[in-house]
């Protein structure tokens, strides 16, 4: 089963922008893969939504602007694009 843990939901970003970690990882262009990433939503003016899968570090810090496959315009939130991917969400509870 696909899992994306909700770590947090992260505020220095413009938009909604949460920290998952996923199991099993995200592949990047290069081959890399990813436990930790960012998924992020925006309005962006004349263009309307992005939601942006960004490599990520376990504390919430993008380690490559370079999106990840999947990203895309469009409104969905960030949760909806990992579902969509097969994830199944799972929130903490602390």
């Amino acid at each position: 089963m696909k899992t994306a843990l909700e770590i947090k939901e992260l505020n220095n970003f413009r938009g909604t922008a949460y920290l998952f970690k996923v199991n099993p990882p995200i592949e990047d262009y290069d081959d890399g893969h990813h436990h930790y990433v960012i998924v992020s939503q925006a309005d962006v003016p004349y263009s309307g939504y992005e939601t942006y899968i960004f490599p990520s570090d376990i504390e919430g810090n993008i380690v490559s602007w370079g999106e990840l496959e999947s990203s895309r315009r469009g409104e969905v939130t960030p949760r909806e694009l990992l579902i969509e991917l097969g994830y199944e969400i799972v929130e903490t509870h602390l």
